[in-house]
């Protein structure tokens, strides 16, 4: 990530560690004090996010930049689960077919009921 903009001392994250603190990071409506009572936003306190994360300013608020990359890396970890249970499905799917000759015709998916 270096360049003419960006410092030096670029090193990678967990994704699956930032998805995890993402979960536990408190998030709830609010307004700033100078806002009429019926304004809302809605996002995670910056005392909160510098405790969970570590990054910014703890009274200044969340920077744009740290709140782009913590989704980003989020989306990312989402996705590598996904896929991985897309993968299991499929496997999962194979050995059944083997395993119940009889069971739904080729090409049917059996149905999974959420419990």
């Amino acid at each position: 990530m270096a360049g003419p903009i960006a410092g030096d001392g670029a090193e990678p994250v967990n994704g699956f560690d930032i998805l995890d603190k993402v979960a536990s990071l408190p998030v709830s409506t609010w307004r700033y004090r100078w806002e009429a009572e019926d304004v809302r936003h809605i996002g995670p306190m910056s005392q909160d996010w510098k405790r969970v994360f570590g990054l910014g300013d703890e009274y200044e608020g969340i920077y744009c930049v740290d709140a782009k990359g913590i989704s980003l890396v989020s989306i990312q970890a989402l996705h590598r689960m996904i896929t991985s249970l897309q993968d299991q499905v499929v496997s999962l799917q194979r050995r059944l077919d083997e395993e119940l000759p009889n069971g739904p015709a080729k090409g049917q998916k059996a149905e999974v009921h959420a419990a």
